[in-house]
């Protein structure tokens, strides 16, 4: 049940964050603290690929293919690279791909539970 638990972890992070978020604009969500520091936007999406990882490595057993690492690596990185690649987006895109994450996490665990709870009615 630790997936599930962790589940809820991302889930309670993610409605925490979004609601801080609210209502940035794209220069905001743009803007670095420190020259080589991360964008609130940058953040945003790592949080996304953080959990994407987490859902392919617990759940499927396996490490990113060769396209999950080109979508999601400067995302996953960030430094350099997220910061040349990470700017110009509304947060509206930001809550898309989160979104998309959180639909495949929740799913997986709608999942794990159902079996669950079929192994524990046959005891």
């Amino acid at each position: 049940m630790a997936e599930v638990e962790l589940t809820y972890v991302f889930l309670h992070a993610r409605f925490t964050t979004l609601n801080t978020v609210k209502g940035l604009t794209v220069e905001q969500l743009d803007y670095l603290p420190i020259k080589e520091g991360n964008s609130i936007g940058a953040l945003l999406l790592h949080m996304a690929a953080v959990e994407f990882g987490f859902q392919i490595e617990l759940f499927d057993k396996r490490n990113p293919n060769k396209q999950e690492s080109e979508e999601w690596g400067a995302v996953y990185q960030l430094g350099e690279l997220g910061r040349k690649k990470i700017k110009g987006n509304p947060l509206e895109l930001y809550i898309e791909k989160m979104d998309y994450v959180k639909k495949g996490c929740v799913a997986e665990c709608v999942i794990l539970i159902y079996f669950i709870c079929l192994v524990k009615l046959r005891k």
